[in-house]
């Protein structure tokens, strides 16, 4: 066997393999064999017709050609050894000759990451801060949420609520006709459609407004991106929104509140958790994009097709927990799978590289997880799932899984040395579990859980 090798692309390996007489011999003998059990060769019994008559059945190119697939799998597993490959995935098949007889194929291998001077890269944390504005705001929607609809004939406001049809007729694109269409008129920074709250302030029900608009070039729906459209609003009905007065009862009827201050206070500690969470979000995104920005970062698109399987299943998954046909959605959103798969891609491809650049900067920084603090954080995980969950055990102490919860661990403290690294912070303590406080896992297995907590790898978008 002869094997010359060839680098087509980032990270794929084209190999190919000329197999030798020998090899090829015997795999034809045992294609001939096969055939013989396969075929009614007549007088001859099922696998007792000799090799010349079957050469002369089947012919010489049948049995070439199967004689190479049965001994591919074979040869490319020897082949890649010897060339001490080390396969990202599957190889692929791309060619395969019958004179001389040569199989070629190409074999994605393990992404290569270069981070550069990493040490050197620095990330602002942005404030969280919350105004008083914010908070009247937030106040404000509560009082929407427990406010009621009067019928009005007054000229429509931003705030009230229209019903009747909408109708969107995109040039050169989809029509859009919801004939029991109900929404509030939009201040202009809240509309969707360009031109709405212009044209709605001031009408009254009965009316119908028409109005020509153009869609911003980066609109999020490529579909209607850019493009000219004509809007008609029938107003069937107009209803104001009578909201109760922000006072102390208001907070009363709010909850385990005292009084209005009482409330406006708990709301303000609310609204500075979620401005806190939110910005830490952001400065872990900016620190991997700047990771990123100053790494060189090769990968076979294998990986990237491997992203997209994981996208899509994870949209699937959440589509039936939330019992909607997968159908339906694709329907609805005026898309096939395929076409929703492709539109990922940048994401898919955002997503490999980031996952790449901190897997590379876990591995320079030496960070583990030993086996004790992987069964603590089991443990952990048994107890918060309850001893009586269905396959509970079975699931959680499967090597697989623990694999996904090491690898999910071992990112968590990445991202917490890398932000360190780009603040200049130090790294927070990680809160410790002695093991003797944790409970034993779950021992009753019914069925295989499915679906547990993913290995922790940039979000989707």
């Amino acid at each position: 066997m002869k094997v010359t090798t060839q680098q087509t692309e980032d990270c794929v390996t084209s190999l190919t393999i000329e197999v030798d007489d020998e090899t090829m011999a015997a795999a034809k003998r045992k294609a001939a064999q096969d055939a013989s059990r396969r075929f009614q060769i007549p007088g001859f019994r099922k696998g007792k017709a000799p090799y010349d008559v079957i050469v002369r059945l089947v012919g010489d190119d049948y049995l070439t050609h199967e004689a190479l697939e049965n001994v591919a799998p074979e040869l490319v597993a020897k082949a890649i050894e010897e060339q001490e490959i080390e396969p990202y995935s599957r190889p692929e098949l791309t060619e395969m000759e019958a004179h001389p007889p040569r199989i070629t194929v190409n074999v994605p291998t393990e992404p290569v990451v270069e981070l550069g001077d990493y040490r050197s890269v620095k990330v602002e944390r942005e404030p969280a801060e919350v105004t008083d504005e914010a908070v009247d705001e937030y106040l404000d929607e509560l009082r929407r949420q427990r406010g009621h609809l009067e019928p009005i004939e007054r000229p429509l406001q931003v705030g009230d609520v229209v019903n009747g049809r909408m109708l969107v007729e995109v040039e050169d694109g989809p029509k859009d006709d919801d004939e029991s269409a109900r929404f509030p008129v939009p201040s202009v920074e809240e509309e969707g459609v360009p031109g709405l709250s212009e044209h709605l302030v001031g009408a009254t029900v009965g009316d119908v407004v028409e109005f020509d608009t153009v869609f911003p070039v980066d609109h999020p729906n490529d579909d209607i991106a850019g493009k000219k459209a004509h809007v008609t609003v029938e107003l069937n009905e107009t209803h104001a929104q009578v909201l109760p007065e922000l006072n102390d009862e208001f907070a009363v009827m709010m909850g385990d509140y005292d009084d209005l201050a009482n409330l406006r206070q708990e709301m303000r500690q609310r609204l500075e958790g979620q401005a806190k969470e939110t910005a830490e979000e952001k400065l872990r995104q900016s620190a991997v994009e700047a990771l990123v920005a100053g790494a060189t970062i090769k990968y076979p698109q294998a990986a990237v097709e491997d992203e997209l399987d994981r996208l899509m299943s994870a949209l699937e998954q959440r589509l039936r927990q939330q019992r909607i046909s997968l159908e339906a959605y694709y329907q609805a959103m005026k898309t096939t799978r395929e076409e929703l798969r492709e539109r990922q891609r940048p994401v898919a491809e955002k997503n490999v590289r980031e996952g790449q650049a901190l897997r590379q900067l876990i591995k320079e920084e030496g960070i583990e997880a030993s086996d004790e603090e992987l069964t603590a954080r089991i443990n952990r995980m048994a107890q918060d799932m309850g001893a009586g969950a269905a396959g509970v055990s079975e699931y959680l102490s499967s090597p697989e899984f623990r694999a996904r919860v090491a690898a999910s661990l071992v990112m968590e403290r990445g991202m917490r040395r890398l932000v360190s690294i780009v603040t200049g912070e130090p790294e927070p303590e990680e809160e410790e579990i002695p093991l003797e406080e944790m409970p034993s896992p779950a021992v009753e297995i019914v069925e295989t859980a499915e679906g547990e907590d993913e290995a922790s790898t940039p979000k989707e978008e």
